[in-house]
């Protein structure tokens, strides 16, 4: 589809004057704070089931990166569980909650975390019946002995 001589103009328009275009936008976005909240919110809510699509699939690819950097054969180092869905991260030291809470991290942002600081810490890759028996018991009734590190 071709351009009418007045879009193509607009566009001419646009592409040479981006810079003052975009002090201007600023400073009606200032004084108009209300409008712009109400015009953000609008758009927030019309685009909530592509925003959730979107979240999921970076939080997924996220656990994905993490996952495979502390256990590249992407299984549970207890039990050799492989299912990503069940897969999470152990801290060998333990201390886990008590570092998430300081850093004010959970979920995807602690993955975020851990990537932008070239994954640091002692973790290892178990399953969540795995990490939750080490947790709770010390042990993990898979081999019924101590993980090292606990």
């Amino acid at each position: 589809m071709s351009l009418t001589p007045k879009q193509r103009a607009d566009k001419k328009y646009r592409e040479t004057h981006r810079e003052q275009r975009a002090l201007q936008n600023k400073e009606w976005a200032s004084n108009n704070k209300d409008k712009t909240r109400i015009y953000g919110l609008n758009w927030y809510y019309r685009n909530l089931d592509s925003i959730k699509l979107q979240r999921k699939e970076r939080l997924k690819q996220m656990k994905l990166i993490v996952v495979k950097h502390y256990n590249p054969l992407m299984k549970c180092v207890c039990c050799g569980e492989d299912k990503i869905e069940f897969l999470t991260l152990d801290h060998i030291e333990g201390g886990g909650n008590k570092l998430k809470a300081k850093l004010k991290t959970f979920g995807s942002d602690y993955y975020r975390w851990l990537i932008n600081n070239n994954f640091p810490h002692k973790l290892r890759v178990l399953c969540m019946n795995c990490n939750w028996a080490i947790g709770k018991y010390g042990y993990c009734p898979h081999n019924n002995e101590e993980l090292e590190g606990r």
